[in-house]
């Protein structure tokens, strides 16, 4: 757990220390005298939780992780390059083609979700945004009607 998160802990404990005691003097005698029994409780689970968030606090920080300098990846042959280039625009086309279909037809489905993610399975997220920015305003735009459960994302 970091510090951040053991300090937050800690000063919610405390808080809750100085409003359980700031209730216990604002109660009248009578009332705090017929339920010390809950009283006595509660301070024992508050106690119990100073102690845990004491320990979680004094114990040992996680040893630093030694940082490994990635190497640069290697250029790509030109035919591999080409490869990609083509794959990308496949997937561009194919996600296109799907979408063009669903303004066409003026309904989203739940098969048409499923063909537009296999279609942009394979793009990095700038296409694959470029290609969904085309659906998504053919939506707002009224042109389309998406089922409840035709995107699940």
């Amino acid at each position: 757990m970091n510090k951040t998160a053991v300090t937050v802990i800690c000063s919610v404990a405390g808080t809750l220390a100085a409003v359980l005691s700031y209730q216990h003097f604002q109660q009248p005698a009578s009332t705090v005298q017929s339920q010390p029994d809950e009283l006595l409780q509660r301070m024992e689970r508050l106690e119990q939780a100073i102690t845990v968030f004491a320990d979680m606090r004094a114990a040992a920080p996680p040893a630093p992780q030694v940082l490994v300098a990635a190497r640069p990846p290697e250029p790509l042959k030109p035919e591999e390059a080409k490869k990609l280039a083509d794959q990308r625009e496949a997937g561009i086309r194919a996600g296109t083609a799907v979408v063009d279909q669903v303004v066409n037809n003026g309904s989203l489905t739940q098969e048409d979700g499923i063909a537009l993610a296999i279609a942009t399975a394979k793009l990095d997220g700038a296409d694959r945004a470029k290609v969904y920015a085309k659906l998504s305003m053919a939506i707002n735009e009224g042109r389309v009607r998406p089922e409840s459960d035709a995107l699940s994302f």
